[in-house]
């Protein structure tokens, strides 16, 4: 059995354009992982994961700690520690992920987890990017 906490991973900092700042870490590889892409996301307060955008395979997002604004084609809404949502493929399922700018009770990492290979995996996008909000 391949594993990895989720606690204990070190997040790398890579030079990203204004509020798209995050640490992250690719945990796919750590676990032997070939089908199902798997990343932690720790944000600041104002930064987003990526700019709004649809991927070609079904996309979860789940809060572990905090919460984080989420955009879709049907508005903005927060989602909390413990919520698991689910992004469909194409259009329908396009989001951006945000830590409000406002205080939180507290802050601390999410995970991004495309469900089938590609997306995110082995830095090949595979997702549409929107225009900015």
């Amino acid at each position: 059995m391949n594993r990895t906490n989720l606690n204990d991973v070190e997040l790398s900092y890579d030079e990203e354009p204004k509020g798209y700042g995050a640490g992250y870490r690719r945990i796919s590889p750590l676990v032997g992982a070939e089908e199902i892409n798997l990343n932690v996301v720790e944000l600041a307060r104002g930064q987003a994961v990526c700019p709004y955008h649809y991927e070609y395979v079904e996309e979860w997002l789940i809060v572990l700690e905090g919460e984080v604004a989420v955009r879709t084609p049907e508005g903005e809404e927060l989602a909390r520690r413990g919520d698991a949502v689910c992004f469909p493929t194409g259009p329908a399922g396009a989001h951006k992920v945000t830590k409000p700018r406002r205080r939180s009770r507290a802050g601390g990492p999410v995970l991004e987890l495309p469900a089938a290979r590609g997306g995110h995996l082995s830095g090949q996008r595979q997702d549409r990017r929107l225009p900015r909000a």
